[in-house]
């Protein structure tokens, strides 16, 4: 009986504790609720069409306009209300205040570029020539430089003192002095590559006509130093206009040393190499006109057919050298958009085109090149390195019209049309320009 009432006392103490925690939290629920309408920190704001500055205790209901005031620092709303242009851009844009000291005529800024207009013209003097190579700037930093002047001035030394000393002398720079050229020679073919050392090597006439001699007698220097001129020499005028044009006017005859250079030297790469400086000389339409003018095209065949020493017509070496062939005629003689050049060119008088594109056609031989590749091509093994650089090739249109036509039968059509293309090309290749 005892444990009973016990029991009882139990469970009514339970429940009124659970009546009492349930209270507490309607209370609880209550107040927050009337929080929510009686606190100012949620104050809802109250847009107009105009810009009102938003308080911090307001909330902003979606879809307005809003913008900060510069001046303030302080948020600013109103009704998305949408607006002409110009007002947005009065809203949008900055807004000059004109300077109260500053003349508020219009024409000043006219008056501005005829009174300098007129001082130069008393003055006597001209404007700069107009150039489109740009400013070359030299590094930053005179490390660089220290060491690229002591290698031209080994260069230039070493030349001179070996013109100088008779043939029954002992040549200077015997001892070590091959191995420390051609350290300096890697040195200037890396340099080359820069735009500024490239114009600096260009436009040394002493320095290219040293790098010249070595060329010229590669028979009397080791193939790792003969073989450097010509890259260097080449990376220089790559991608430099204006160092093309000094090397022109430094050595104008270049053209021809460089197609008798390639006919009579037989190591392969000394040829491709020369090649590679061949490849960047035509970019210029003086060298180019040289170039043709010289049978460039029909010499150039001549070392791509030519067999090496020991009669054989194959190798690797001599694959290197046939593939630059290859490049050499695709770059800039059959792909105008390699070129990069314009086309577009109206002749009046049709009869002389057409006189003008044969001649044209004949004297760059490039139907003997076409046929060049399509024997090749044929007995070529699929897997022949030089396979895809002659499909490409041969897949050129002018190549095409040659095959399936003979000089008889040419019109007024591709084959024509592409000895015009040729000359127009040529004719907006950068030209010589004295300095």
């Amino acid at each position: 009986m005892r444990s009973l009432i016990l029991l009882v006392a139990f469970l009514a103490t339970v429940s009124f504790a659970q009546h009492q925690h349930h209270q507490q939290q309607v209370l609880h629920q209550d107040k927050d609720h009337a929080s929510s309408h009686d606190s100012p920190s949620l104050r809802i704001f109250k847009p107009t069409s105009e810009f009102q500055p938003v308080g911090d205790n307001e909330s902003l209901p979606p879809g307005l306009h809003i913008r900060l005031n510069l001046e303030t620092g302080r948020k600013e709303a109103r009704l998305n209300i949408p607006s002409s242009s110009s007002d947005e851009d009065v809203e949008n844009g900055v807004i000059v205040i004109p300077n109260p000291n500053e003349p508020s005529d219009e024409n000043t800024g006219q008056e501005n570029i005829k009174g300098r207009i007129s001082m130069l013209e008393k003055s006597g003097k001209s404007p700069p020539a107009y150039s489109n190579t740009g400013k070359i700037l030299p590094p930053v930093g005179r490390a660089g430089m220290d060491t690229f002047k002591d290698n031209v001035a080994m260069v230039i030394s070493r030349d001179e003192s070996l013109s100088s000393s008779s043939s029954s002398s002992p040549p200077p720079c015997s001892c070590g002095g091959d191995i420390i050229l051609e350290e300096v020679l890697y040195d200037l073919e890396d340099l080359s590559h820069d735009i500024y050392y490239g114009f600096e090597i260009a436009r040394d006439a002493r320095l290219t006509s040293s790098l010249l001699r070595i060329l010229n007698n590669a028979d009397e220097q080791p193939q790792r130093i003969s073989t450097m001129p010509a890259l260097i020499l080449g990376g220089a005028v790559q991608n430099s206009p204006a160092s093309l044009n000094e090397l022109r006017n430094s050595h104008p005859g270049l053209m021809v040393d460089v197609l008798s250079w390639l006919e009579k030297e037989w190591m392969f790469k000394i040829r491709g190499r020369l090649i590679f400086l061949l490849a960047n000389l035509v970019k210029n339409a003086d060298y180019m006109n040289d170039f043709l003018n010289e049978k460039g095209m029909a010499r150039l065949l001549g070392i791509y057919q030519t067999k090496d020493r020991t009669g054989t017509s194959s190798g690797s070496s001599r694959d290197g050298v046939r593939r630059k062939c290859v490049h050499f005629v695709t770059d800039h003689f059959l792909d105008f958009e390699m070129m990069g050049r314009d086309d577009d060119i109206v002749v009046e008088n049709e009869d002389h085109r057409d006189a003008v594109s044969r001649a044209s056609v004949e004297k760059i031989n490039l139907r003997a090149w076409c046929e060049a590749f399509e024997m090749d091509l044929k007995m070529m093994h699929p897997s022949h390195p030089n396979r895809e650089s002659i499909e490409a090739a041969l897949r050129f249109p002018a190549c095409k019209e040659l095959k399936s036509s003979t000089r008889s039968t040419w019109t007024r059509g591709t084959i024509l049309d592409y000895g015009h293309k040729l000359l127009s090309s040529f004719s907006r290749l950068p030209r010589h320009v004295e300095g």
